[in-house]
């Protein structure tokens, strides 16, 4: 529970502080190509072009000239868009690239290292209701994903306080602390922002593969 609190506190944060380059429907330090939605005009993700979007993350932050060091990169997606990979042609074993699909590897719950990025899973990414142009909820919401580079935040924490004190409601005792913690945006260009609105799965084609013998 206190992770959870923390981690909201954070993700609140984070998806306000990007470099506007990094975010938006004309992202991209250099080629302003890169349409990773708005609050207005979240990009539609699905399980055929999931994986299209995470490789233009990439590209946003490869033209902001970070450094590219090993495990340098993180993204944090939502269960729903952990879904849409494990529908994608990562469920594939040659488009894993070895013997096993990612469906034998775990699923979804085993994403892989894609383009430059970590991924992580969290339930708690900001979501927003949809309205219309009457002001009227559409019923459908928007998702923030947020991505980055290691050096994008600093983070502390300390449990300052602590004491065990009896069980009111029992034999034993029981434990309670006091967790302070804190966190700064020092590199806006190194995060990211992504706004999303998940939309019906199309059926993912499989090429035909011809082999010459």
């Amino acid at each position: 529970r206190v992770s959870i609190a923390v981690e909201e506190d954070i993700f609140r944060e984070l998806v306000i502080s990007a470099d506007s380059h990094n975010c938006g429907t004309t992202a991209g330090a250099i080629s302003a190509s890169y349409n990773l939605g708005s609050t207005l005009a979240p990009v539609a993700v699905n399980s055929a072009n999931v994986i299209f979007k995470i490789n233009d993350c990439g590209s946003v932050m490869g033209e902001q000239n970070l450094p590219t060091t090993s495990e340098a990169f993180w993204m944090v997606i939502d269960q729903k868009m952990a879904n849409l990979l494990g529908g994608s042609e990562l469920r594939l074993s040659w488009a894993m690239g070895d013997g096993k699909s990612l469906e034998l590897k775990g699923g979804q719950h085993k994403i892989p290292h894609l383009d430059c990025f970590d991924i992580y899973l969290s339930n708690i990414l900001p979501k927003v209701a949809m309205y219309n142009e009457n002001g009227e909820s559409t019923g459908n919401t928007y998702r923030y994903v947020v991505f980055g580079h290691k050096a994008a935040l600093t983070f502390a924490a300390q449990l300052t306080e602590n004491e065990a004190l009896p069980n009111p409601f029992g034999f034993g005792t029981l434990h309670r602390g006091l967790t302070v913690f804190g966190f700064k945006v020092v590199q806006p260009k190194c995060l990211g922002v992504m706004v999303v609105n998940y939309a019906d799965n199309p059926i993912v084609a499989v090429p035909l593969r011809i082999t010459a013998y």
